[in-house]
């Protein structure tokens, strides 16, 4: 969240396909409105907080790095993992 700007909703909604070369697609977020104790992915806030974050390269490096820790862990390559997938347990 301190290198791309997003509220906590869209941080935890976002997912390693959001991830393109070195930037981010905010296009989503984990409502605050939860069903049996879970939340709801649901639009952003508006229109406007769709949005493009360009991430450097240190960033970038780190979350690949945590993408193959999630693909060694649950044996599965293809699934499109959370990014912040502990949280979304």
């Amino acid at each position: 969240m301190y290198f791309t700007g997003t509220r906590p909703g869209e941080a935890i909604a976002l997912k390693f396909s959001d991830l393109y070369f070195n930037e981010i697609s905010i296009n989503k977020e984990i409502s605050e409105h939860c069903i049996n104790g879970s939340g709801v992915i649901d639009s952003t806030k508006s229109i406007f907080s769709y949005r493009t974050v360009f991430i450097d390269k240190k960033l970038k490096k780190d979350l690949l790095k945590l993408k193959k820790y999630y693909q060694n862990i649950y044996s599965d390559v293809n699934f499109d993992y959370y990014i912040l997938e502990e949280l979304n347990r």
